[in-house]
């Protein structure tokens, strides 16, 4: 399916929400304020009471290029999947609810505290007749999420499945989606919220996202699925955003629980050639992944103004421009920062559970200062 050349006015709820299906779909749109209507006074401040655009648990993610967003009340482009919930593990079968998975696909499992515990290959899936749960979960959810119906998954081996632990299926939550040369900005909320594998990001611009600008993080509490694998995020702008209260960065590849999550949660990611723009506060927040590189990147009149910062509890400070902590192998390189403000006080702060992390005293040059950290 394309939409192209569509504008779309004053939308109630999201602009356009893609679900289920074969997905690869392209849009070429516009999301707008509409005129303001008649015997009102002002404009309207909203031109839809949520994401301009949405895509869940779709086999082959989305194609947008060439879109203008603006005024949303929420995220500008969302792209994920959903969490299932497992309620008993017999050797190599799981008994789940929110069923996504056919033959074939792989099935990726994540304990309590919303850490990878294993992978599968998914060899079959059977509605289960009779079964039912009488557990409490333990999970803070934005709803119940252990009804029914249920279904028996069955593995090409057994996983260390635990109840209240949970799956998700990277094959049904827009693998493989590409946003080129759009444009996002003045809007509440993150500019792009990814959580799906094999993602090109480039040539965009976001400009006044009141919470992250690029943001790859599953959320759990949500019950949106899930971590990312091979994404480019590359050429991008990335200007003014996440000066809402206790935001944690402007670019983030994390998880946005309580605190930050150990383990290889996101892997293989290329944050590539972009440029950060008149951000405060960290501009960039890696946690929860591995094999990460951040090379090319400028970082441009940063941190002119004092910030909070929803990460102290992890021990993060608003006054460091990059802030990596459980994370392993992450290389910085060739990145330069210049016209830094007076809110600026160290380039690269680490955890020490970020191991190894390369270029720590190089791999950010600044050009206004000559600190090198």
């Amino acid at each position: 399916m394309e939409i192209t050349d569509v504008t779309i006015y004053n939308a109630g709820l999201f602009a356009v929400w893609e679900f289920d299906g074969a997905g690869h779909n392209r849009y070429a749109i516009s999301v707008k304020r509409g005129p303001r209507p008649a015997g009102a006074s002002t404009d309207p401040l909203l031109s839809s009471t949520a994401d301009a655009f949405h895509s869940t648990n779709v086999r082959k993610g989305p194609i947008l290029e060439h879109c203008d967003f603006e005024g949303m009340a929420d995220d500008g482009i969302a792209i994920h999947g959903t969490f299932s919930f497992v309620f008993a593990a017999r050797e190599d079968k799981l008994i789940i609810n929110n069923n996504s998975f056919r033959p074939g696909d792989p099935l990726r499992l994540f304990d309590q505290k919303g850490q990878p515990a294993g992978e599968a290959v998914v060899k079959a899936v059977q509605p289960l007749t009779g079964f039912e749960n009488d557990r409490k979960s333990q999970r803070v959810t934005r709803l119940e999420n252990t009804q029914g119906p249920y279904f028996e998954v069955e593995l090409d081996h057994a996983l260390p499945a635990e109840f209240d632990d949970l799956v998700s299926n990277p094959a049904a939550a827009g693998s493989g989606y590409i946003l080129r040369q759009n444009t996002i900005r003045n809007h509440r909320a993150r500019g792009m919220l990814l959580k799906a594998d094999n993602g090109l990001v480039e040539g965009n611009t976001i400009d006044g996202s009141t919470m992250g600008g690029i943001v790859l993080s599953p959320e759990f509490w949500w019950n949106e699925a899930s971590y990312s694998h091979d994404v480019i995020i590359r050429n991008n702008t990335i200007r003014h955003v996440a000066y809402a209260p206790d935001q944690m960065g402007s670019v983030l590849v994390a998880t946005t629980e309580d605190a930050p999550v150990a383990g290889c949660g996101h892997r293989r990611i290329l944050i590539d050639g972009n440029r950060f723009v008149e951000l405060n506060g960290v501009n960039l927040l890696i946690t929860s992944a591995c094999d990460v590189t951040v090379r090319k990147n400028r970082f441009i009149q940063s941190q002119q103004q004092a910030a909070e910062t929803g990460g102290r509890s992890w021990g993060e400070h608003p006054d460091a421009l990059v802030f990596v902590t459980e994370a392993r192998q992450v290389r910085f390189e060739g990145n330069t920062a210049s016209g830094l403000g007076p809110f600026n006080k160290q380039l690269i702060e680490a955890t020490p559970s970020a191991i190894p992390l390369d270029g720590v005293k190089t791999g950010i040059r600044s050009t206004s200062t000559s600190r090198q950290q």
